[in-house]
């Protein structure tokens, strides 16, 4: 193998429109939209999470593809939906005794809006009481 690869020689090839890496993938990073929100509440960290994960199970067309409890909570989009997603929330606790999530999802198509969805979970860790 030569030491010294033309450019050209060394360029990865283009991925074609709809083209997924992997199995893993069901996002389209060139066409999706990434929302990211953090939210602080007075809820205790093991609430947070339980909130979290409820909502997620109101997610359309979702599996859970990672959980560490009290941490993280990852999904992706399963089956034949015309929405796909992939997105996660965090969880930690503050220095002041509060909790924060930090929420990130990508999805497409970019018509679509996952705004309603943040309020609705903003909402839920913001109420007092239990999840």
């Amino acid at each position: 193998m030569e030491a010294n690869q033309s450019n050209e020689q060394q360029k990865i090839p283009q991925r074609a429109p709809g083209e997924i890496v992997s199995a893993a993938g069901v996002v389209d990073a060139r066409r999706a939209v990434k929302a990211k929100h953090i939210v602080t509440t007075t809820r205790p960290l093991e609430d947070a999470f339980a909130v979290a994960r409820e909502w997620v199970t109101h997610v359309p067309d979702y599996q859970i593809v990672n959980e560490i409890r009290n941490d993280l909570i990852a999904w992706k989009t399963v089956g034949g939906s015309k929405l796909r997603h992939a997105g996660s929330i965090n969880v930690r606790a503050t220095r002041d005794g509060d909790t924060e999530a930090r929420i990130e999802i990508d999805y497409e198509p970019a018509d679509v809006s996952f705004g309603v969805l943040f309020d609705d979970l903003t909402r839920a860790l913001l109420a007092s009481g239990s999840p």
